[in-house]
């Protein structure tokens, strides 16, 4: 008998997203996650401690997980470092037809606007551990 395993790959490099003053600012990458058990916890680790920052500023942002089986997971940031979402993908699937998954990062503009003009980061770090 195997050791439960789950995979994960980003798809695409990043984008910047210039937000242009209106609306909430929006970021998606594609990901493919899988499960030899059809379930995963995505472990997310901030690298800023869970805001959007520039030298002086945070901004607060949530993040949109949309797993394998079409779930969608919600999570207001808001200064934590670390974000776990679990998830499901069909135990057969793999990542040799593309993405499965979508992790959307949304700022809103109310949050934005608090702050001086500038470049916002945040770094996130993904890792898949089965369930």
């Amino acid at each position: 008998m195997h050791a439960p395993m789950a995979s994960l790959r980003v798809y695409g490099p990043s984008q910047r997203d210039v937000w242009q003053g209106r609306g909430d600012a929006r970021q998606s990458v594609d990901l493919c996650v899988v499960s030899t058990t059809g379930r995963f916890r995505l472990r997310i680790t901030s690298q800023s401690g869970g805001a959007l920052i520039n030298q002086k500023n945070r901004v607060h942002y949530t993040l949109s997980f949309r797993d394998g089986a079409g779930a969608v997971h919600d999570v207001d940031v808001s200064d934590q470092a670390l974000i776990l979402i679990e998830g499901s993908a069909p135990s057969a699937a793999d990542c040799t037809h593309g993405p499965n998954s979508t992790l959307s990062l949304r700022a809103a503009q109310a949050d934005l606007l608090k702050g001086p003009a500038g470049e916002y980061f945040d770094r996130l770090r993904l890792v898949a551990d089965p369930l």
